[in-house]
C-alpha cells in the first residue's frame, strides 16, 4: 500500500453532507462552466444520486482526506463495462500539494482489477491543467466533441483499463436487496 492510498478512501453514508457541499463547491468554483450547466449539475448529483453510487460501491465517491478534512473527491458511474467520471475535484486548500495528480492515480489504481474495459472523462478545452494530469496518468485525448455539453465543446479524454471478468456490470440499477436497504437508510434519515 503506499502513501497515495492512505489518502484515498471509499464515501461512507456519513460522508454525504460533506461529499454534497464539495461537489457543490467544485461546480460553483468551474469557471469553465456556464451557469446552465452548473446547475443542472447540481440538481443531478443529489443526495439520492450518492447514495446509489455508494450502494452500488463506496469506491464510486472516492474521497480525498488530507488533514483528517474531506478536502477532494472522485466520482465515477459504472456503465457498459466502462467507468465514467464526471468530477474529480481538489480543494482549493489542498492544491498546493498536487493531490489531483495522486487522487486520478489512485483512481485508476483502484479500478484497473478486471471490471472495466476504460476510464472516461470530459474536459474543457481550456481546462490545461486537468487536461495535463490526465494525460500524465495515461489519458489520451480521444475527439473534440464541439457544442457537446449545453452548447459547450469538450475533449473526450480516455484510459484503458484491463478487463478480465467475464459480463458486466449493471450500471446505476440496484438489486432488490440494494434498493430496500436504501428505503431504510431514507426512513431512519441517514
Amino acid at each position: 500500500m503506499s502513501a497515495a492510498d492512505d489518502l484515498m478512501r471509499p464515501a461512507r453514508s456519513r460522508d454525504l453532507a460533506a461529499v454534497r457541499r464539495l461537489i457543490v463547491d467544485a461546480i460553483d468554483e468551474s469557471p469553465y462552466y456556464s451557469a446552465g450547466f452548473k446547475e443542472h449539475e447540481k440538481a443531478r448529483l443529489d443526495l439520492a444520486f450518492l447514495r446509489v453510487l455508494i450502494e452500488i460501491d463506496p469506491w464510486h465517491v472516492a474521497l480525498l482526506h488530507d488533514g483528517g478534512a474531506i478536502s477532494g473527491l472522485a466520482l465515477t458511474i459504472p456503465e457498459f463495462g466502462n467507468l465514467w467520471s464526471p468530477w474529480v475535484y481538489v480543494s482549493r486548500a489542498a492544491r498546493q500539494k498536487a493531490l489531483g495528480l495522486t487522487m486520478v492515480r489512485t483512481m485508476v489504481r483502484h479500478w484497473d482489477h478486471g471490471r472495466f474495459h476504460k476510464v472516461s472523462c470530459y474536459v474543457r478545452p481550456d481546462n490545461r491543467t486537468a487536461r495535463a494530469v490526465y494525460k500524465r496518468v495515461g489519458f489520451a485525448e480521444v475527439a473534440l466533441l464541439s457544442r457537446h455539453i449545453l452548447g459547450d465543446d469538450v475533449i473526450l479524454m480516455e484510459r484503458p483499463l484491463t478487463k478480465i471478468i467475464d459480463g458486466y456490470d449493471r450500471g446505476l440499477s440496484l438489486t432488490r436487496g440494494q434498493r430496500l436497504r436504501l428505503r431504510i437508510v431514507r426512513l431512519l434519515g441517514r
